[in-house]
């Protein structure tokens, strides 16, 4: 391990090295680093769209294929999550040590075609691998992206950056509800049009054939990017042990050195990763049951829901994440970390508040008011997270860090926020609103711990 091996007070840092928050200016990004910005968002965007685009279809597709609530919970998060998990170690490891940029690409087109196949499943057991697909090629996006960013950002523009990337995540799952809502619409309306073996297709397979074929020619875009060669980076935040990987004798760019790594500084990912996976697991149950819960507490259609979860998600999420972007990079110039720490928290309460207030909402208008307020912090504390971890985590370590956080987002939270909402709902409740009360549930009895995460990291940086 080069830079990260190097005493601290070295003078020449490398081109990539973090000299610390507060020793730059924030500067204007060049042209070719916007590009590489803008492609990994729309990579991002494209992913978010096969992940999201089946939680507005979730009561057609019941109705067709005869799946229980459970099994529906289990197809959109825990047939997403377990093959996200088994590919993200590998994934990781190519970001490191090979082509993080062909490493996304070809995870769009797995994603892509596994959301075509979607499209033709007749069963609970096909649906399920189909979906386990999408999974698989999405494990690629994250190691892939914070990887090339890591690499490729200075330190005083990665929290604008990250929250740019992160806008991704809720600009695509409001293209798969909005569009996909206009598109299953026109679908319905226009299918007698077509005659012979179209009239007779429902429209929710023909929107995944159509979502998952546009993704194709897309992911060829992260074929025009520009990655600079990898180099070490020496964190100067206190208490950051960069060593531990050369006094354990292990191989800098292994998965043993990156253990050892966190291991020796376990007082900061700990509270780090603790605090993430209960976000995810908030997150993932209030967007897996968000569009059901509207359909079936007022009556919406699937275009209605579409629209107006679509418009809510395409401005507030944005307008949160940018704020929250552009606040980590002013803070840190007098903070430092504990900047991002501190807008992390703030964020996370608007969300635990959100997330527990709006499946009570008693009538359509105060149900969407409330969701447009929420939806300001649901994403707000994702460029925390990834600053924090970016600003710790050694370059060459980054893509491996990374994927063994994910593999703990996933387990315990993709994999079981969807699934707990629905055990809590056919377990303990009854009634056409069982699912927003299950809901109200979980994010109340898990929506401190991102705060309480957040503000224990302060005590460490």
């Amino acid at each position: 391990m080069s830079d990260a091996s190097s005493p601290r007070g070295s003078s020449e840092p490398s081109a990539q090295a973090d000299p610390g928050p507060g020793t730059r200016p924030v500067g204007r990004a060049p042209a070719s680093e916007r590009w590489l910005v803008f492609v990994l968002t729309t990579m991002g965007m494209l992913a978010a769209v096969d992940r999201q685009i089946l939680s507005l279809l979730i009561n057609p597709i019941k109705a067709d294929l005869g799946l229980t609530d459970v099994q529906i919970s289990l197809v959109i998060g825990a047939a997403f999550a377990l093959a996200h998990i088994a590919f993200t170690l590998p994934a990781g490891y190519i970001a490191d040590s090979r082509s993080a940029r062909m490493l996304v690409a070809g995870g769009g087109w797995v994603w892509s075609i596994m959301t075509m196949g979607c499209g033709v499943t007749t069963n609970f057991i096909q649906m399920f691998v189909m979906r386990a697909g999408v999974g698989a090629g999405e494990a690629a996006i994250n190691p892939g992206a914070l990887a090339i960013l890591r690499r490729a950002i200075p330190s005083e523009r990665r929290g604008r950056a990250f929250g740019t990337f992160y806008m991704s995540l809720m600009i695509g799952a409001a293209i798969a509800v909005l569009v996909g809502g206009l598109l299953v619409g026109a679908i319905e309306r226009n299918r007698d049009a077509f005659g012979g073996i179209m009239s007779d297709i429902s429209p929710w397979r023909v929107a995944l054939f159509i979502v998952g074929g546009i993704g194709i020619p897309i992911s060829a875009l992260m074929l025009t990017i520009r990655i600079p060669a990898a180099q070490a980076a020496r964190p100067p935040e206190r208490g950051v042990a960069q060593d531990a990987p050369a006094k354990a004798d292990a191989d800098p760019v292994s998965f043993r050195a990156a253990l050892y790594f966190i291991s020796a500084n376990r007082r900061f990912y700990l509270p780090l990763w603790v605090s993430n996976v209960a976000f995810m697991l908030n997150t993932a149950a209030f967007a897996g049951w968000l569009a059901a819960m509207a359909q079936r507490n007022f009556g919406l259609s699937a275009q209605d829901t579409g629209i107006a979860l679509g418009s809510a998600m395409l401005i507030m999420p944005q307008l949160g994440l940018l704020v929250s972007g552009r606040l980590i990079d002013r803070l840190g110039v007098g903070l430092g970390l504990k900047g991002a720490s501190l807008v992390g928290a703030i964020g996370a309460t608007g969300f635990w508040l959100g997330a527990t207030l709006v499946p009570q909402m008693q009538t359509e208008m105060a149900f969407f008011a409330a969701l447009w307020i929420s939806y300001l912090f649901c994403q707000a504390p994702m460029p925390a997270y990834a600053t924090l971890l970016s600003a710790i985590t050694p370059a060459e370590l980054m893509g491996k860090i990374t994927s063994i956080q994910l593999i703990l987002l996933g387990v315990l939270g993709m994999a079981i926020g969807p699934t707990l909402v629905a055990l809590v709902s056919d377990n303990f409740l009854s009634g056409p609103r069982a699912i927003a009360n299950a809901l109200s549930i979980v994010a109340f009895s898990v929506g401190w711990i991102p705060v309480v995460g957040f503000l224990a990291l302060r005590r460490v940086l």
